[in-house]
């Protein structure tokens, strides 16, 4: 099943990490990441993966629940191509930044996606772990993504 990947993470979110010039602390960092939320609801369910690839270094790896990992950018994109525009609501929160901002660092948090497959309705929340590389000129690419849904109680 496609479980989508409410990575979508996360996206993913935190993907969506637009240049800032301004040193930041963690507490900062994370609603700076938690400020993208709509722009990312809006490429998921807009189907356009491009945003979200563009988030990624070329080195980039992923690790979906129940798969391989996907490494590469151009296997990303695949991935991505093939994961949006089922979702009918989408969000993320980050919750915690850690290790050295002005270089590689994390960032986890938790996800909630709503989405249709063969007109059947599935909502699932999923918890996230990135790792990003400050790229210079307050760029962020992400390096590596894991991702797994919360099992519902």
């Amino acid at each position: 099943m496609i479980r989508i990947t409410i990575t979508i993470s996360i996206l993913v979110l935190a993907m969506a990490c637009e240049p800032t010039e301004k040193e930041l602390t963690n507490e900062e960092f994370i609603e700076f990441f938690n400020s993208f939320n709509p722009q990312w609801k809006q490429a998921i369910v807009s189907n356009e993966p491009a945003y979200i690839v563009d988030r990624y270094a070329e080195d980039a790896i992923i690790g979906p629940p129940n798969k391989n990992f996907i490494e590469g950018k151009e296997l990303i994109e695949q991935y991505w191509t093939n994961n949006v525009g089922y979702m009918n609501d989408f969000w993320y929160k980050t919750q915690r930044i850690g290790g050295n901002t002005k270089d590689v660092f994390y960032e986890s948090g938790i996800a909630y996606a709503e989405y249709e497959i063969n007109n059947q309705t599935f909502k699932d929340t999923t918890k996230y772990l990135f790792v990003w590389k400050n790229m210079g000129n307050g760029e962020y690419k992400v390096l590596a993504e894991m991702f797994n849904a919360i099992p519902q109680e």
